[in-house]
């Protein structure tokens, strides 16, 4: 066998390291229909969000999207063996958790789980009300994560994708002078049937495709 560097063994790649700088998330009603591609063209740029598709604008830096996945098992414990000697998957779910900033329609309808299609400002003061319904309806929505590292020609776009997100919770909101009005949501990704997915990932953009060999597939054109 020939000799080797540590180096070379341990095949280190900084410029793997990816993080998301900013981004924003999407949410449209679940008759959307969810994009093919997010980007197009030879250098990769952003294509538009089909229509009905609505940014929830600023999130807080303490309350980006994080997605906790839990998988559940069951085993099965043999005699005398001392693990397990089975473990079948019999479960998958992924909570996603954020917190908008903005106060905005879509952001006060998940918050609120309130229907806010025919609710309108008044039309001489533009005062809203909006009632929390005492019996929330089931209410699922297409949701849509982009993230964004770097900038310019070198700028990478990773996406999340949820076809069938369901808000499960909202957490406290904060009236005090030293914070922003915030609009904790938490969620699950649920299978959608059609897609046959509960999550997706996509990456793209101009930084995005120089990198695949060095990330393990084969060299493009």
């Amino acid at each position: 066998m020939a000799a080797t560097t540590v180096d070379t063994l341990l095949d280190f790649k900084n410029e793997l390291i990816r993080k998301q700088l900013k981004g924003a998330v999407f949410v449209a009603d679940d008759s959307i229909a969810i994009p093919t591609a997010f980007t197009t063209g030879a250098n990769a740029e952003l294509q538009a969000l089909p229509v009905g598709f609505e940014s929830l604008g600023k999130i807080a830096a303490d309350g980006a999207p994080t997605y906790t996945p839990d998988v559940q098992t069951t085993e099965v414990k043999s005699w005398g063996d001392m693990e397990s000697s089975r473990e079948d998957i019999i479960g998958k779910n992924t909570t996603i958790t954020l917190t908008p900033h903005e106060t905005r329609r879509k952001t006060l309808e998940l918050y609120t789980g309130a229907d806010l299609t025919s609710v309108t400002p008044d039309a001489t003061t533009g005062e809203l009300w909006i009632k929390e319904p005492t019996a929330p309806a089931t209410r699922f929505y297409r949701y849509l994560h982009l993230g964004i590292d770097g900038a310019g020609d070198d700028a990478i776009y990773i996406w999340r994708i949820a076809p069938k997100f369901q808000i499960t919770s909202v957490g406290e909101q904060s009236a005090g002078q030293e914070s922003a009005m915030a609009y904790p949501i938490t969620g699950k990704a649920k299978v959608d049937s059609e897609e046959g997915y509960a999550i997706a990932w996509a990456f793209g953009g101009p930084g995005w495709k120089p990198l695949l060999e060095k990330m393990g597939w084969d060299a493009t054109p």
